[in-house]
């Protein structure tokens, strides 16, 4: 008997100190209340809880004030009408501990009554501080999804296809034009707003996907329940997930019908561009071409007069027919290169392997009389190959090099240097000259067409040279740009793809 007595009390010892263990382990304690003599009891964890040593003595009114005082009227008042009423309470309260430490707790509590008079009170107390934490996270998560749904135009969706559950977040009913409350999710009602005439490809795509497990993303038009036609983007992933030896789609649909029109806009904008462009350029070529006919039977007959009846003319005459020729010269200098500005656009780039060695070579004999009767002098190392089309290639370095020489100092021998480095895929070019310069103020200017910084008496030539090295350089798919200083010279910046 004296054996079995003590394996109960050792039994009912292992059994309190589990109580207890579980008691501490979720920060749940008790308490207790004496009407009657207004004792107040509280277990270890409740003192634990409120980071008071359990020999401090803790009546009603104290542990009332450790209540955050936006709580203390609403326990109060639970006590109240648990010994008036015996109403019982299960409330969400916050205190703060006797350290300073606010905490979320859950109180419960109930009234014990003899011969009709409440004698004692007795309840729980726990602390909630970490579940209320990731309540308020989850909140501010929702808000956040929700905002975010609703600044990008889109929704989440989820569907257990085994189950055929389906979960759809506020942002997709709203997508597709329902309220939160009309329809209960389900593919049959989505897909009963998809355009007829997408209907039977998208859901042919989306059943084939959910037999294969695999994703999809589909572009297609709906309906909405008030007559909207809207353009969405829906992307379904398959997940397979081994912990809950579950699988499910999870996916998000976006509204795009902004993005499609602008989309449509600006794609006819560019049709209706291209158009003009080419009909433009299609002007500029047989205006060009046009011109050259009666310019050359201008020049023909002013040939003829100067040769049959040049002794009958006498100064002012032959001034006055030198002019014309003059400016007949410059007509036709003019129209070629408007003819070529206008064939840079027409004409297809061919793109080969361009040695710039040998680009150079055929420069210096075009440049050959210029570059002798100047003395200029055309310096570079070893050049790349590159990426373009030679005969473009050579009307670039010609131009630039021929502006150098044209534009030189008084006085002083042109130089021109030409440098280039590795740029990625590109090969960036310097060109610099140590000409007269250019003032800031024209930088932009000087690539436009026709644009002369200069007259015609101190310089020759049309304007157009370094607008055609523009033209060419962009059509190569890179951006030509100058630095220079007046009096110091002028270097002009490209890049090229580099050659294979």
């Amino acid at each position: 008997m004296k054996e079995y007595l003590q394996d109960t009390n050792l039994g009912l010892e292992n059994l309190n100190d589990l109580y207890n263990d579980t008691m501490q382990a979720v920060r749940l304690g008790y308490w207790q209340l004496d009407i009657v003599n207004n004792k107040l009891f509280w277990s270890p964890v409740v003192y634990e809880i409120h980071e008071v040593d359990p020999s401090e003595e803790v009546d009603v009114e104290k542990a009332i004030k450790f209540y955050h005082r936006d709580f203390q009227d609403l326990i109060s008042e639970a006590l109240n009408k648990a010994i008036n009423d015996g109403e019982p309470w299960d409330l969400e309260l916050k205190i703060v501990t006797k350290t300073g430490v606010p905490l979320w707790v859950r109180a419960i509590g109930k009234a014990e009554f003899e011969n009709g008079k409440a004698v004692r009170l007795r309840g729980l107390f726990q602390d909630i501080d970490w579940l209320k934490t990731r309540e308020q996270e989850l909140l501010e998560s929702q808000s956040a999804l929700k905002e975010a749904e609703d600044m990008a135009g889109l929704g989440s969706w989820k569907w257990h296809v085994e189950s055929d559950n389906h979960f759809w977040s506020e942002g997709r009913f709203k997508v597709l034009g329902y309220d939160a409350d009309e329809v209960a999710p389900s593919f049959e009602a989505a897909m009963e707003l998809v355009h007829v005439e997408d209907r039977p490809w998208v859901e042919e795509k989306v059943r084939t996907a959910i037999v294969n497990k695999e994703s999809y993303e589909i572009t297609y038009r709906i309906i909405t329940p008030k007559g909207e036609l809207k353009v969405l983007v829906d992307k379904g992933d398959f997940v397979e997930s081994l912990t809950y030896k579950a699988s499910y789609y999870f996916g998000i649909v976006r509204d795009i019908t902004k993005d499609h029109l602008r989309e449509q806009k600006l794609q006819e904008s560019l049709k209706s561009l291209e158009r003009s462009n080419r009909e433009l350029k299609d002007f500029a070529y047989v205006a060009s071409h046009d011109l050259q006919e009666p310019l050359r039977g201008i020049t023909s007959y002013l040939q003829l007069l100067e040769m049959g009846y040049a002794n009958l003319f006498d100064d002012e005459a032959k001034m006055y027919m030198d002019s014309i020729i003059n400016a007949s010269t410059r007509m036709k200098k003019l129209i070629n290169d408007l003819l070529t500005i206008s064939r840079l656009d027409t004409a297809n780039r061919q793109a080969e392997q361009v040695d710039l060695n040998e680009v150079l070579s055929i420069v210096k004999a075009n440049l050959e009389m210029s570059i002798s009767e100047s003395g200029a002098e055309i310096s570079y190392a070893e050049l790349p190959v590159v990426t373009g089309d030679e005969s473009r290639m050579v009307r670039l370095f010609q131009n630039l090099i021929g502006n150098a020489i044209k534009f030189r100092r008084v006085g002083v021998v042109p130089k021109v240097e030409i440098e280039w480095e590795q740029v990625g895929q590109k090969v960036g070019f310097k060109v610099s000259d140590n000409g007269i310069g250019i003032k800031p103020d024209y930088f932009d200017r000087i690539f436009t067409i026709f644009q002369r910084l200069h007259t015609r008496e101190e310089y020759e030539g049309t304007g157009v040279g370094l607008a055609i090295c523009k033209k060419i350089v962009e059509s190569h798919g890179s951006r030509i740009k100058v630095e220079s200083e007046v009096g110091k010279g002028s270097s002009f910046i490209f890049e090229l793809d580099k050659g294979m």
